[in-house]
């Protein structure tokens, strides 16, 4: 086993080594890291100032406002559609209160 290690030691030696990027003139990663901190920094800063002035407008009602008048005429509901939503979401409280209580089981899917 070690003399396998040998060779292999030997055969990477025999490769021509360059010397690292950062001994080169103008590559400093120490600064490159510095940009990218400073950039994803500025990055999150934007977009919490921009997020805060988006909250303010529509917590001032600048955004999102509808006219009482467009919205009476445009909106219409459905109240039969709404009475069986109403009485179907009932109907499942009832069934959650009844299976806390452990009275019923509910149906196995795989039949």
């Amino acid at each position: 086993m070690t003399d396998y290690l040998n060779k292999t030691k030997t055969w990477f030696q025999n490769f021509p080594h360059r010397e690292p990027s950062y001994g080169r003139k103008f590559l400093r990663p120490h600064k490159d890291w510095m940009i990218i901190f400073f950039s994803s920094l500025a990055c999150v800063f934007l977009g919490a100032l921009g997020a805060f002035y988006f909250y303010k407008q529509v917590d001032s009602g600048k955004y999102f406002t509808v006219d009482e008048e467009i919205a009476e005429n445009e909106i219409k509901i459905n109240i039969s559609l709404l009475t069986h939503t109403v009485n179907d979401l009932n109907v499942r409280v009832e069934n959650l209160k009844e299976a806390e209580r452990g009275g019923i089981a509910p149906n196995d899917p795989a039949k």
